[in-house]
C-alpha cells in the first residue's frame, strides 16, 4: 500500500474517483485550502449526538439505542466541551471514492491534541463505493473546558491504493449524512443467544481443550535433528584452509589443461594462466577479508 500525494490527490479528483462534495453549499469544498501535502483536511458538521442526561447506562444490545441519545447544534460562536465530555459528531463533506484501486483513512489532527482534545473516527478505514459522511466521536481528557467550532478542520483524510479486488460495502452504515445512531445488526444481536448459553452452563471457561491445543502445537514444531558428525573450526583457520585449497585447485585446473594441450605456449595456455593468476588473487582477497572479520568477533 502507498500513500497518495496532493498531486496525485488533485488528479483523482478532476477524474472523478474520489468525489469530495460539502453538504453545506455556503461553504462548499476548496481543494486549494484542504488538501495538504498527503492528506485532505476535513471540517466539523454543526450537528452533532451526545447522551442524553437522564441515561444511566447505554446497553450495547439494546433494540432502541436511539433513545440513549439527543441531537444538538453546535453554535458558531464555539460549544464548550466539558472535561470528560464526547460528542458524537461526523464530517462535513461527503465523500465517495469510486475506483476500488484506492482506499481513504481518517486520522485527527496533532492541533486538537495539544489541547487535550481527541477526535476518533468510528471507521479509521474509509472504504471505496459507498459516499458518506464520516462519523467520528471528541472528547475532552484535559481538566478544563475546551470550545470547539463547527466548520472548523478537525479531521484528515488519506488515500491509499490496495491490493486485491476490494469488496463493496455491506455494512449498517451506507450513504449517511451527518450522525447517526447506532443500529444494533442482527449478528449483534444473536450474542444474546450464546450469552443464554454460557449462563445455562454455569458461565464457567475451562482452559483444558486450550491446554490441549498449546501441546499439540509445540509437538508439531520440529526440533533439530542430532549431528553425528560435526568438525569445529575457528574463522582463522577456516580462512586459511580455503586459501590452501584454493590455491592447490587453480594450479591442478591449470595443470590438466596444460597437459592435454600442446607442447607450445598456444592461445588457451595464456587464458589458463590469466584465469588462474585472477582466481588466486580473489581467493587470497576474501580469505583476507575473513581473516579480518574473524579477529573482530
Amino acid at each position: 500500500m502507498a500513500i497518495l500525494h496532493k498531486a496525485k490527490i488533485c488528479d483523482l479528483l478532476e477524474n472523478k474517483e474520489v468525489v469530495i462534495e460539502s453538504t453545506d453549499d455556503r461553504v462548499p469544498f476548496d481543494p486549494e485550502v484542504q488538501i495538504v501535502s498527503d492528506t485532505i483536511d476535513l471540517r466539523l458538521y454543526p450537528q452533532a449526538m451526545v447522551y442524553r442526561t437522564n441515561v444511566d447506562c447505554a446497553d450495547t444490545l439494546s433494540h432502541e439505542p436511539e433513545k440513549y441519545f439527543e441531537t444538538i447544534f453546535l453554535p458558531l460562536t464555539g460549544y464548550r466541551l466539558q472535561p470528560g465530555e464526547i460528542l458524537f459528531g461526523s464530517a462535513l463533506e461527503i465523500i465517495c471514492i469510486t475506483n476500488g484501486r484506492y482506499i481513504g483513512r481518517i486520522s485527527s489532527r496533532g492541533t486538537y491534541s495539544r489541547f487535550g482534545i481527541s477526535v476518533t473516527c468510528g471507521r479509521m478505514r474509509f472504504p471505496s463505493g459507498t459516499p458518506h459522511t464520516p462519523d467520528l466521536q471528541i472528547k475532552n481528557h484535559s481538566s478544563k473546558p475546551v470550545v470547539i467550532y463547527p466548520y472548523s478542520f478537525i479531521l484528515q483524510l488519506q488515500i491509499e491504493t490496495t491490493l486485491g479486488n476490494p469488496d463493496p460495502y455491506e455494512g449498517m452504515y451506507p450513504k449517511t449524512i451527518g450522525p447517526v445512531v447506532p443500529r444494533v445488526s442482527s449478528r449483534d444481536k444473536s450474542v444474546v443467544s450464546i450469552l443464554n448459553q454460557l449462563r445455562a452452563s454455569g458461565n464457567t471457561v475451562s482452559i483444558e481443550n486450550v491446554s490441549k491445543t498449546v501441546e499439540e502445537i509445540d509437538i508439531c514444531v520440529d526440533s533439530p535433528k542430532p549431528v553425528a558428525f560435526k568438525i569445529e573450526i575457528s574463522p582463522r583457520l577456516g580462512s586459511i584452509l580455503g586459501i590452501v585449497l584454493g590455491s592447490a585447485t587453480t594450479v591442478l585446473v591449470a595443470f590438466i589443461i596444460n597437459m592435454v594441450s600442446d607442447a607450445n605456449w598456444s592461445h588457451w595456455k595464456y587464458v589458463t594462466l590469466v584465469v588462474s593468476i585472477i582466481l588466486l588473487l580473489v581467493l587470497l582477497i576474501c580469505n583476507i577479508g575473513l581473516i579480518a572479520i574473524g579477529k573482530r568477533n
